[in-house]
């Protein structure tokens, strides 16, 4: 009897613990164990990160200069409607005349 009771203390104190133990490591893999990282900082990464950010960069010098396009055209165009009114009144001056 003593040694079914001492058998089942050592089982049972190395067992619940293992058991545990394995639980915590499969909760551990599942809560954080499934994240995957997207990116890599080797050389080789690095240098796709450096080819990207220059490739933004020039489409980024492209848009401004399509943007400083644009704001001379507005400029030129407010500069027609600012004198629109006195073609308008030559036109109907010349008009009045005929």
């Amino acid at each position: 009897m003593l040694s079914n009771t001492i058998s089942y203390i050592l089982c049972m104190g190395v067992l619940f613990p293992l058991l545990i133990g394995l639980l915590g490591l499969l909760l551990g893999w599942l809560l954080w164990g499934r994240k995957t990282h997207v990116g890599d900082l080797t050389s080789e990464g690095e240098a796709q990160l450096r080819a990207e950010a220059d490739g933004l960069r020039a489409r980024i010098n492209e848009l401004e200069s399509h943007v400083g396009g644009k704001d001379s055209e507005i400029s030129d165009l407010k500069a027609q409607l600012s004198a629109a009114p006195a073609a308008a009144t030559a036109v109907a001056a010349d008009d009045d005349e005929t």
